[in-house]
């Protein structure tokens, strides 16, 4: 079954990742790049042992791993670094959204059209170019989708999420009349143009595992010809997992996988990344059964870092949506043959960030000229070259970067005194590191450091106690209003006759179980918490509640059925709080090097007032030249309302989510 088969995978993967060398080719190298979504500093297997993800785990460990690879905090910026070479303020794109400035109006956000993407450069040098999974990079108008930014064929979702990893659902717009869902999942090429795609209602990963498995088979047979050898190929793979909505099948739960890990939430999030390392190894195993790999250079990386209420960024302080480094430094390393074997297997702790893999990839692997590269935009090319480092046999090379600027302060465009909520209305940040000092001023966001534990039940031989997953408001099932929006189901019961149990008093239709001593093949009263604990389940959310006819406890419930092997938890809550660090609105200093859970605040000691000093009017500089913030102009002129009767129009006529002009 399904936990078996990451085992499988790994023994076969391990072997041919070890053992595959360089060979001559006449064309560039293939390249494949990973891009996780809010995966954790430590949420790797090969950096966490809870963590089952052997496939991800061989790469990094016959690969070089980036120790201080940076992101921005957040999904759709750090992307747009990543296919442009720049900043994500040096595109205007100083947030998520532009709701960071209240007075003003943008309606849309999109990588400007007088940016060229990787996908456009490489396709100039001789690639075919292919994105699956997750864009976030703008569909306001065909001319923002993946194919008309240099992309041959697309496969995935424009949204920064699916609503549902099985349903692959997003909102459409106020007040549209499609109950206020419609897919988003999408089969686009330039060849057939724009097109929904028929998913089948599987689940996330494996659908994106399958493309990729399917287009890498077929690619070596339907080009070239002959004995002749296909173009060199660019896949980037943008996987779901870990976002939101925390999601996973039951099979990934089981106890064999995640038995060991006391939290439903973290359970799931573990699920998750088992997923998406299953298809990693499906996808290399590709590779390397059609001659591809030998000639292959993979990358994988993180969009920022890990959301506190389900992620790991231990030991490094916060998370997703702020800037200390548990939310910037992100998970990354490199795999290729073409790295020499001394390097393989090592850690590289030169300085690097998501807007390198631009130049990377361009100039380091697939030879564009480097003024071709720096033509690919207006403002400053942000991006570094780092193939000579991470390929040369001496490991300590530095980084050809010195610097990484996550925020400035633009003195029109995102002044100091922006009040966004997710700054909780304090002054936004401008932050910068330089070698081994980082120096942040403003509201930075959640400074926790959120740790994972492993469960502590320990049998009478001292073997550990697998934890069933339920007890700490895990829950399989779909909700009847979640069936209804998004599957086209009824409002059905997995037990509508409660045979199994009593009638809850509130519906009367709800079953409660009669007595709470087993619950997922254990003995209640044995697991933490006991029965106060057991089986607790949809009937949380649901409002619903047993409570008044015994424990808290429910026997299938929720949509139940056919649905009963889709599963998710609740995410860890905890309150902010004011650290030794303080918020860094007055200013914060780290040495990150050595301290990087940025606990020693040397902004206030006058030896290094010198350090604050240059890194204040670094930022001061960079700022000064920044751009105004990304507009979509073709909608700059509409009013809301009319921006939105016009995606609901759209996506009535391709019967999915839709840019406006399909």
């Amino acid at each position: 079954g399904y936990a078996m088969l990451p085992i499988l995978i790994a023994a076969g993967l391990a072997g041919g990742i070890a053992s595959v060398s360089a060979k001559a080719h006449s064309s560039p190298p293939h390249i494949v790049h990973f891009m996780a979504d809010d995966t954790g500093w430590n949420d790797l297997g090969f950096r966490n042992p809870l963590i089952t993800s052997p496939n991800l785990d061989n790469l990094a460990k016959h690969g070089v791993v980036l120790t201080r690879h940076h992101a921005f905090k957040v999904c759709s910026p750090t992307r747009a670094s990543f296919h442009t070479g720049r900043y994500p303020f040096n595109m205007g794109l100083y947030d998520n959204s532009a709701e960071a400035i209240p007075w003003l109006k943008v309606n849309d956000q999109a990588v400007p059209q007088n940016f060229t993407l990787l996908p456009t450069l490489l396709s100039r040098q001789g690639y075919s170019t292919f994105a699956i999974g997750k864009w976030h990079l703008g569909y306001t108008t065909k001319s923002y989708t993946p194919t008309h930014r240099g992309y041959d064929a697309f496969y995935g979702y424009y949204s920064a999420m699916t609503e549902d990893y099985w349903a692959h659902s997003h909102s459409v717009a106020p007040g549209c009349d499609l109950g206020g869902h419609a897919k988003d999942m999408h089969n686009s090429s330039k060849s057939w143009g724009l097109q929904a795609a028929d998913d089948n209602s599987t689940y996330e990963a494996t659908l994106f595992g399958d493309r990729a498995v399917d287009l890498i088979t077929s690619y070596t047979r339907g080009n070239g010809g002959g004995s002749a050898p296909p173009p060199p190929l660019f896949l980037y793979q943008a996987f779901h997992n870990e976002h939101d909505p925390h999601q996973a099948p039951l099979d990934a739960l089981s106890e064999e996988l995640v038995g060991h890990i006391k939290n439903d939430v973290y359970k799931v999030t573990a699920a998750l990344i088992n997923t998406m390392d299953v298809q990693v190894g499906r996808i290399v195993d590709a590779l390397n059964t059609t001659g591809m790999l030998d000639n292959c250079v993979i990358g994988f990386s993180s969009d920022n870092g890990g959301p506190l209420d389900h992620a790991n960024n231990w030991p490094l302080r916060g998370g997703k949506h702020t800037f200390w480094e548990g939310g910037v430094r992100t998970v990354a390393f490199v795999w290729s043959p073409l790295i020499p074997p001394s390097r393989r297997g090592t850690e590289w702790s030169g300085l690097a960030h998501v807007s390198d893999w631009f130049y990377t990839y361009a100039v380091g692997v697939a030879g564009v000229a480097l003024a071709d590269a720096r033509g690919a935009g207006p403002y400053p090319d942000d991006g570094k070259n780092l193939w000579a480092a991470l390929t040369s046999v001496d490991a300590a090379m530095a980084s050809p970067r010195t610097e990484v600027a996550h925020m400035v302060h633009s003195p029109e465009y995102y002044p100091g005194n922006c009040t966004m909520s997710c700054w909780q209305s304090r002054s936004c940040p401008m932050v910068i590191t330089v070698g081994d000092m980082k120096l942040s001023v403003g509201f930075i966001g959640d400074p926790r450091i959120v740790t994972i534990e492993e469960h502590a039940g320990v049998g009478p031989n001292g073997s550990a106690v697998p934890v069933a997953w339920g007890l700490s408001g895990g829950h399989c099932g779909v909700t009847p209003p979640v069936e209804r929006w998004m599957y086209g189901g009824g409002d059905q019961q997995a037990d509508p006759n409660c045979s199994t149990g009593l009638t809850s008093p509130v519906d009367h239709k709800t079953c409660c179980p009669k007595s709470c001593t087993k619950c997922g093949g254990a003995d209640c009263g044995a697991l933490p918490g006991g029965e106060n604990n057991c089986c607790r389940g949809d009937i949380d959310r649901s409002g619903r509640s047993c409570d008044a006819v015994g424990p808290p406890c429910v026997m299938g419930g929720g949509g139940g059925g056919k649905y009963a092997d889709r599963c998710t938890a609740p995410g860890m809550s905890g309150t902010p709080a004011v650290t030794p660090t303080g918020l860094c609105v007055s200013g914060c200093l780290f040495n990150v090097t050595a301290d990087p859970t940025e606990s020693n605040n040397l902004f206030t000691d006058p030896d290094y007032a010198d350090t604050v000093a240059a890194l204040k009017a670094r930022l001061t500089v960079l700022g000064a030249a920044a751009p105004p913030w990304a507009v979509v102009p073709e909608v700059e002129h509409m009013s809301s309302s009319q921006l939105n009767t016009m995606k609901c129009d759209a996506a009535k006529r391709l019967g999915a989510l839709a840019p406006i002009d399909v």
